[in-house]
């Protein structure tokens, strides 16, 4: 029996290839500790190939290794802050809540990650990239006040409006967002 392809089926993955790589990370509203741990536990590593030395390559095979490299995890979450400042709200306090206990659990132990802020379109370029970095040093400030988080696990860096999420509409909040990206290496002291 014979189906009819449906034009939308084959839309949908085409734009997510052109997505920018700041979409990768998963958005999650209302996030649980364990919704968190679960996008920023680094993924296990497949097993690299080796070339022994001295060893012959087999005749007719060819085998080149390509960039395989896959980005950190990641996690777009919504962290309000009141109007035009980087004081945090109720509701961004709950969220932080969730990452604290998220970044305490033994899965996440001794792992570095940044803090990254993000704004929307709205507004001039300098004004959202020191916005954004403001609000990216309190997310970190608070994590490592509130949630004993060593300093050294976290870097905070701002982005402005540089990578939004839906650059089709620029002044979306959805734009406006905290990620969190797992750098992976082990925290060591400064």
């Amino acid at each position: 029996m014979r189906t009819k392809l449906k034009w939308h089926l084959l839309i949908v993955p085409c734009i997510a290839l052109l997505a920018p790589a700041t979409a990768d990370a998963q958005y999650v509203n209302n996030p649980t500790s364990t919704d968190i741990i679960k996008a920023l536990k680094p993924k296990p590593q497949p097993p690299r190939a080796r070339t022994l030395i001295g060893a012959q390559k087999p005749r007719g095979i060819g085998v080149e290794e390509g960039d395989t490299t896959e980005p950190p995890p990641s996690i777009n979450l919504q962290v309000n802050f009141e109007f035009d400042s980087s004081n945090l709200t109720n509701d961004a306090r709950l969220t932080l809540k969730a990452l604290g206990d998220a970044l305490q659990a033994k899965d996440l132990a001794g792992l570095r990650f940044r803090i990254v802020g993000h704004t929307d379109a709205v507004g001039t370029a300098e004004y959202n990239m020191d916005l954004s970095k403001r609000r990216a040093e309190a997310v970190r400030s608070h994590l490592v006040q509130f949630y004993s988080i060593e300093s050294k696990r976290l870097e905070a860096e701002g982005k402005g409006k540089t990578e939004l999420i839906d650059s089709a509409n620029p002044e979306d909040g959805i734009n406006r967002r905290v990620q969190i990206i797992t750098l992976t290496q082990e925290a060591r002291g400064r």
